[in-house]
């Protein structure tokens, strides 16, 4: 119970998040499970981070999806070349997304 409170409280804490009630006291029934995170959630080391609270917009969200290239490249290894083209492809647009645009 007194994690479940912390758990709110934090939940609680994060921007945009909805005030939440108080926990009840525990009882002798079995605990209800965790609620799954939404799908618009990263998953991090430090745990579930609801995707809409992360501050990056525009240029740095860019830039930051530009950082995990090295990674996705390195998961799609062993995948199809069609797949790993297809992923190069991504990668290239989201680098024209940051450029600024040359004028003629």
């Amino acid at each position: 119970a007194e994690a479940r409170a912390a758990l709110a409280r934090l939940r609680s804490a994060l921007p945009g998040a909805a005030p939440q009630a108080e926990p009840t006291a525990p009882t002798d029934a079995a605990p209800s499970p965790l609620p799954a995170p939404p799908e618009s959630a990263v998953q991090t080391d430090e745990g579930v981070i609801p995707i809409e609270s992360l501050l990056l917009r525009g240029p740095a969200a860019l830039r930051e999806a530009l950082a995990l290239r090295p990674t996705v490249e390195g998961l799609a290894a062993g995948a199809s070349p069609e797949l790993r083209d297809r992923i190069a492809e991504l990668f290239d647009l989201v680098r024209l997304g940051v450029e600024e645009p040359t004028t003629s």
